[in-house]
């Protein structure tokens, strides 16, 4: 039982109401449809942070395998693996949270041009308001960064662990 079938008992068991129109094909339609959404959004999500921490994974290799002579001086030195990981770590999180950042400020500008543009006129066709600019953004941001962050650690990690053979 949905939710519109739900509201639709509860609507039709009320005083004073004699027949409820209600277009279940629609809703249906409409619910297979946006599940259909939610689904291929979140394969494109796995996706696309899959290749994110490849692109990561491969932008610290080729920087560690730029650095190969300096790092084994170090571990020949007596370097620990984490004292050598460190900087390529922070460059994986650099990379992750600048790229954050960049795309929060994209899908900000472009959500504050989509409300700029319709945001009246879906107001008055669904008495509902959008979500705000400012809100949207700073919730981007936070989540972005979050993502960024541990996709860039990770991809770092990643590429370090293959190379010092821990």
């Amino acid at each position: 039982l949905t939710k519109a079938d739900e509201t639709v008992t509860a609507a039709s068991k009320l005083t004073g109401v004699e027949d409820v129109s209600y277009y279940k094909d629609t809703v249906d339609k409409l619910l297979k449809f946006t599940h259909g959404l939610q689904t291929a959004a979140i394969i494109i999500m796995t996706f696309l942070i899959i290749v994110s921490i490849v692109v990561v994974s491969n932008t610290i290799k080729l920087t560690v395998f730029n650095r190969a002579e300096e790092i084994s001086i170090m571990k020949y030195v007596g370097a620990t693996n984490w004292f050598i990981r460190g900087p390529f770590l922070m460059e994986g999180i650099f990379i992750g949270g600048f790229s954050a950042l960049l795309s929060s400020g994209i899908v900000a500008l472009i959500y504050s041009r989509v409300v700029a543009s319709i945001g009246e006129q879906l107001t008055s066709m669904i008495q509902m308001p959008m979500v705000p600019v400012g809100f949207m953004t700073w919730n981007l941001v936070w989540i972005f960064l979050a993502l960024g962050i541990s996709i860039g650690a990770w991809g770092s990690i990643i590429s370090m662990r293959r190379f010092l053979d821990t």
